[in-house]
């Protein structure tokens, strides 16, 4: 350059581009300092500040579906805590209960213990109802299941179980009343309307308590129930369901036009005096077949229309002079125009807590008559539409039910299902106590890989800022030299 020229000073012009790059450095690393961030705009890296972008997306919804987590693992906890206390009432209710069936405890202490046993089964009643979320009841039947967020688009679904008393089966049978007859003179004769008979299909069902059986003290049978003539040692009618009176055997017996065909099965190898068994019989139009507690026991060839007649049907009677009434509790009496199939029979004995015909939708349009014998006089209530009353001779009405809650089966069952119950719950808090671990490490690994991108390396920022503050004095003091180099031209005017 010549040194001669002032038109144009590139000297300075130099100095001057020198010092705005140096300008830019001294910003930077000064922006660097005062943010701690060394990405601070898309225009510093903009591939690098994408993906900066992206982390903190990720860290801010890992860090909402860990509160989610949390949150559910907290409902599943008070969950727990909830079935754990049910669990303990559940095993003094059994404790109570069977307290309650020793034989050196009067009738009042009985009556005090089952009022015990109800308030239990009232307060485990209450924890299930009040067991809430946002308002919702979480353990009575109410809210089948909850979606806890685990992940982005992932939710885990938690089955809300029901941990009420007829939710776990503890007393649900739709009657709280059996009858007892004391095996003198006591039964109920039901009035027939022309309907229970002539069928060509039939299933008739009970719940029996044996208090003893006749033939084993006095060669005497008794009849459960049935619809035939009555004191006529030469019986003719519909069917029926007896003991015999001179050997150990149960029979359900249907008469049709081809005479009498009946089921049998021994009462000692197939029943226990004080248990309450399931019986049914049904008629297909090809056989006979008795069921007992669920299981086919006995079958027998037969067929025809079974016989029409206005004898009345009766629950416990005598049937003729070589018989006795019978001596036990009976409870949840059926007469249905249809042979039930094996399902429905299963689905009736509920596991040796019977459920009402009447409930099953497959069954309910053909049950002719239904009782639980609830009520508080003389008269038995058919609790269908047909109006197949009866009336209550000599017969009471206890409080001993099957079902009940010192059935082996029943105990079992709710025992099972509250600890199934509370199994599931405690593997689902498990798997979000790992989802939050899981959530925390992603969520680390990213704060990881973000600060790697994009935080100030503090110590060499400070470095290059001073470097930078020195060659902007260098650049200053350049410029202005290079600005008054041209002032020589004016040596060239001097005199």
């Amino acid at each position: 350059m010549n040194s001669f020229k002032i038109n144009s000073n590139t000297y300075a012009m130099d100095a001057l581009k020198q010092l705005n790059v140096v300008n830019s450095k001294v910003a930077m690393h000064q922006a660097r300092l005062s943010t701690g961030k060394r990405i601070n705009n898309a225009q510093d890296d903009a591939a690098t500040y994408a993906v900066i972008q992206k982390s903190y997306n990720t860290i801010k919804s890992n860090q909402v579906i860990k509160d989610g987590v949390r949150n559910g693992k907290n409902l599943l906890t008070m969950i727990e805590a909830s079935m754990t206390t049910q669990m303990e009432l559940w095993q003094r209710i059994k404790e109570l209960d069977l307290q309650k069936s020793s034989v050196v405890l009067t009738s009042n202490q009985q009556a005090m213990i089952d009022e015990r046993i109800n308030s239990l089964i009232s307060e485990l009643d209450d924890i299930a109802n009040s067991t809430k979320w946002n308002g919702e009841s979480l353990l009575n039947g109410t809210k089948s299941s909850i979606d806890i967020m685990v992940g982005e688009g992932e939710m885990m679904t938690i089955a809300l179980p029901n941990t009420t008393s007829s939710g776990l089966g503890i007393l649900t049978n739709s009657n709280t009343k059996s009858l007892s007859f004391d095996g003198v003179d006591d039964y109920v004769s039901i009035n027939d309307n022309n309907d229970l008979e002539g069928m060509n299909e039939l299933t008739v069902q009970l719940s029996v308590k044996f208090n003893s059986f006749g033939f084993q003290t006095n060669s005497k049978g008794s009849r459960l129930i049935e619809k035939f003539q009555s004191a006529d040692a030469n019986a003719v009618g519909s069917y029926a369901f007896y003991t015999h009176h001179d050997s150990d055997m149960l029979t359900f017996l249907v008469q049709t036009e081809n005479g009498q065909k009946g089921a049998n099965v021994s009462l000692t190898n197939n029943i226990n005096t004080g248990q309450w068994n399931h019986l049914l019989g049904k008629y297909n139009g090809s056989t006979v077949e008795m069921y007992i507690n669920g299981e086919l026991k006995a079958q027998n060839n037969h067929t025809g229309t079974i016989l029409s007649n206005n004898y009345p049907v009766e629950i416990g009677n005598k049937n003729a002079s070589n018989t006795q009434f019978f001596d036990g509790l009976i409870d949840e009496v059926s007469i249905i125009n249809k042979s039930l199939s094996s399902s429905e029979i299963t689905s009736l004995y509920n596991s040796g807590n019977p459920k009402s015909p009447l409930s099953l939708d497959t069954v309910s349009s053909n049950v002719i008559a239904h009782y639980n014998m609830e009520g508080g006089d003389s008269t038995l209530v058919d609790q269908t539409s047909n109006s197949h009353n009866g009336t209550i001779n000599g017969a009471t009405r206890s409080s001993d039910i099957p079902g009940n809650i010192t059935n082996t089966s029943i105990s079992n069952t709710t025992t099972n299902s509250l600890l199934s119950h509370l199994q599931t719950i405690g593997s689902k808090i498990n798997r979000l106590e790992s989802k939050e671990e899981l959530l925390m490490d992603q969520t680390t690994a990213q704060e990881a890989i973000r600060s790697s991108i994009e935080d100030t390396d503090f110590a060499e920022d400070q470095m290059e800022l001073i470097k930078a503050q020195i060659m902007q004095q260098t650049a200053t003091a350049s410029l202005s030299q290079a600005n008054t180099a041209p002032n020589i031209v004016l040596s060239l005017f001097e005199a």
